[in-house]
């Protein structure tokens, strides 16, 4: 795909190097309502268990160290089969 984008999309240097190097979206469309689902989950039996805040926190904690490696390491690399300096 990557150079199939590359024979179509480019056609000035600009374009190339934007081919080579713009970040992959994020797909907020399945990102938020894990999360979303999560946090109503935990609000709404915190209040029967408060067991629960535990469960909840580790939850977020792992979420968080989630979506730092995928900022992070996974949409900020250039796509495969780049040799661009």
């Amino acid at each position: 795909m990557h150079y199939i984008k590359l024979f179509v999309l480019s056609s000035t240097p600009r374009s190339v190097y934007a081919v080579h190097y713009d970040l992959r979206d994020v797909a907020w469309g399945t990102l938020f309502p894990s999360i979303t689902l999560v946090s109503v989950i935990c609000i709404a039996y915190s209040v029967i268990s408060p067991i629960i805040n535990g469960f909840a926190a580790v939850t977020f904690f792992l979420f968080y160290m989630l979506h730092k490696y995928m900022f992070l390491y996974v949409l900020d690399q250039p796509a495969s089969g780049t040799s661009f300096p």
